[in-house]
């Protein structure tokens, strides 16, 4: 990414980003949801929450691929990075809250999300770390994005504004080209 580029990254893009998160969210809950109750009788508790995570991290990872598409190369990764992130979280952080003696229903959820934003947030690194400088700093601003968006129950406003502003903040610091 030239220095030119990341001078058009503001409150504008930030806008489009939380946008982005936000219908992604709705759309992957949708699928998810719908799907989840299509396959409910035949599929174990956590297949499902694999697939709520599969479902999620299509819908968000897509429509933030589209916001990235042309400031990130290869950005494609990106959908791919969100699926496999917030599927395997779910199911680690479900099955964490479980094995500890906690309610999965309530608390699985919660650990599922700040699980799964932790590890879209690594596998969403791989993408950024040779275009930005602090790229690590992005694991965190997901994991908090996730936990941010279930705890408040402000779902993908909560994400996109969150990993909005740190992404925001990233992309303005390009690695310089050798």
């Amino acid at each position: 990414m030239a220095k030119q580029e990341s001078l058009g990254i503001g409150w504008g893009f930030w806008l489009l980003w939380v946008l982005a998160s936000t219908v992604g969210w709705l759309f992957g809950f949708f699928v998810g949801s719908v799907g989840g109750y299509a396959v409910m009788e035949i599929l174990p508790s956590y297949a499902l929450v694999a697939w709520g995570g599969v479902a999620e991290g299509a819908g968000v990872g897509i429509f933030q691929w589209l916001v990235l598409r042309r400031r990130v190369s290869r950005a494609g990764w990106w959908v791919l990075a969100s699926i496999l992130g917030l599927a395997g979280g779910a199911v680690v952080g479900t099955t964490a809250v479980a094995l500890a003696g906690g309610d999965p229903t309530t608390w699985g959820v919660v650990g599922g999300w700040v699980v799964g934003g932790a590890m879209a947030g690594l596998m969403q690194w791989f993408v950024l770390r040779r275009q930005v400088s602090r790229a690590g700093c992005w694991v965190l601003a997901s994991t908090v994005g996730w936990a941010v968006s279930t705890v408040s129950m402000a779902y993908g406003v909560g994400l996109g504004a969150v990993t909005g502003l740190a992404l925001v903040w990233l992309l303005r610091q390009p690695i310089p080209e050798a």
